[in-house]
């Protein structure tokens, strides 16, 4: 006959052990729910409290994470209920982690327009848009951001 502490104990360690198994399925579920080339510039490097962190390797991908933010929320709750998945964070890697070579040095922002009067008219700045663009290394983003800038000036210009 077998000790109520140890029948609990095997209880408690296979929950943790399908706990842990549900955790291991996550971090290597990512390619599956992102895509190919998003999870090719971003991975899962956490989870805490139902926050899911979310590490890119460019604001660029950074900003491509959040306009999917909320199906990838939705895939990751489908398909882990029991995680009780709540949120995403998304970040750049921490200073000295940079391990990319496509990642630029960080420029400060330009300083902020006084009011919308002020701000420069659709299509025009102090560096074009295009200028931008071939200053990012990465060609996959380059062409990502291309696409949708010209979905972008296509709308502004009344062209569909």
């Amino acid at each position: 006959m077998e000790k109520a502490g140890d029948i609990f104990r095997t209880l408690v360690d296979r929950r943790l052990l399908e706990k842990g198994e549900q955790y291991g399925a996550l971090f290597g579920s990512w390619e599956q729910i992102a895509g190919e080339h998003l999870a090719a510039h971003s991975e899962i490097k956490d989870i805490r409290n139902g926050v899911v962190v979310v590490e890119a390797d460019h604001p660029g991908w950074i900003q491509l994470l959040q306009l999917r933010q909320h199906t990838l929320l939705d895939a990751l709750r489908r398909r882990f209920p029991d995680l009780g998945i709540r949120s995403l964070r998304l970040q750049l890697p921490r200073t000295g982690e940079r391990s990319a070579e496509n990642v630029q040095p960080q420029e400060k922002p330009p300083a902020a327009q006084p009011d919308a009067q002020s701000a420069p008219e659709p299509g025009t700045s102090a560096v074009s848009a295009q200028e931008a663009l071939e200053q990012i290394r990465d060609r996959e983003l380059r062409t990502i951001l291309e696409r949708l800038a010209d979905g972008i000036n296509n709308r502004a210009s009344g062209k569909s």
